[in-house]
């Protein structure tokens, strides 16, 4: 079945094309063009062909045609543009720029062009595009800005920066630039300037979700837990979803010793992503000092799975079963934990003794 956020869509578009009257034609071609994929893709072979796969193929056929039977003023053609790009219909937008580039600049077409190559994943294509939009444009800032997003997608970050930079000298508010260097920065681990950037950024516009990821994660590096905490108090105001913020929240309070509810939130993202073992080294820290014993059980024997030898998970795991009153499991635990680290037999000389008066084994004298 279509979803509703096809129909949805498809208004839109006939909004802004200013022929509303149409939709229920367009919305019965969108239906039938939906119907008949499907059916011939059932046909043609038995694989599998998910619905809303189905129907962005048919919401393409029928909306490129309605996008090449006539002409928008360049208002909305900027409009429909931004919006096909902002629902991932780059095909679309790249269908639109090619029928109406009579109706732009020889430089604007090449930068939508390189915007939708980009999505599409045609990196290459997409910065020839740019470097012709750039040769035509030179002191447009958003050329630069979108030249230095592709070298960070390509891991150049030196050449980021001067992109990002070049933007910035250009229109020194632009806000998600001074958010992308950011990025840059906090990449090249240079920790101050990601945070310098990230003032600027929210100063301008302080609703980027990213501005407040960025800084917070360079706080944590410098060590500036206080600070830290403070952006993530200021994100609160704008309810962002992203898990990351939950991530962040267990890790700062984590460092500043507020170990429960590191525990909640670290728990809450392991929940989403249960392959994240540093945060899950990190969970069994708070873990101990709230000395939640089976919880640390379980923690520390997954962790081992990954590394058998790491001598904290080895020592956590005896304390944990030697508290929990599993003494076999204790003795296991420390019998391989004294072969790879033999010091710690005698600094848990006393347990490992109370252990053996429990199963009733006879302490052997020295």
């Amino acid at each position: 079945m279509l979803e509703t956020k096809w129909f949805t869509l498809l208004q839109q578009i006939h909004r802004i094309y200013n022929a509303e009257e149409r939709y229920p034609q367009t919305e019965a071609r969108l239906i039938d063009t939906f119907q008949s994929t499907q059916q011939r893709l059932t046909d043609i072979n038995n694989r599998d062909h998910s619905d809303d796969w189905i129907a962005h193929e048919a919401f393409t056929l029928v909306v490129s045609e309605l996008l090449t039977s006539g002409e928008l003023a360049l208002p909305a053609l900027n409009e429909l543009f931004e919006l096909l790009m902002s629902v991932k219909l780059p095909r679309l937008a790249l269908i639109l720029v090619n029928h109406s580039a009579s109706q732009l600049s020889a430089g604007d077409v090449q930068l939508k062009r390189a915007l939708a190559l980009f999505q599409l994943g045609e990196r290459e294509s997409a910065r020839q595009c740019l470097q012709d939009a750039l040769r035509l444009m030179p002191d447009n800032h958003l050329c630069h800005f979108h030249l230095g997003y592709l070298e960070v997608w390509s891991g150049e970050m030196e050449q980021a920066v001067t992109a990002f930079n070049r933007c910035l000298e250009l229109a020194p508010d632009y806000a998600g630039a001074h958010q992308n260097l950011a990025g840059c920065h906090y990449q090249s681990s240079e920790f101050q300037l990601a945070i310098d950037s990230c003032q600027r950024a929210h100063q301008l516009q302080p609703g980027i979700a990213a501005t407040y990821i960025t800084a917070t994660s360079a706080c944590i590096a410098l060590e500036r837990f206080d600070d830290a905490d403070q952006w993530l108090q200021r994100a609160q105001a704008f309810n962002f979803s992203s898990a990351e913020f939950v991530r962040l929240d267990g890790l700062v309070a984590h460092f500043q010793s507020r170990h429960q509810q590191a525990c909640e939130s670290l728990s809450q993202y392991l929940q989403l992503h249960p392959t994240s073992y540093d945060l899950m080294a990190i969970r069994a820290r708070s873990l101990l000092e709230l000395k939640q014993w089976h919880a640390l059980i379980d923690d520390t024997q997954a962790l081992l799975k990954l590394d058998p030898f790491d001598e904290w998970c080895l020592e956590t795991l005896f304390l944990a079963h030697f508290n929990t009153g599993q003494y076999a499991d204790a003795e296991r635990a420390m019998a391989e934990l004294g072969k790879q680290f033999p010091a710690y037999k005698l600094r848990h000389q006393q347990l490992v003794d109370e252990i053996r008066q429990q199963q009733a084994i006879p302490v052997q004298l020295k």
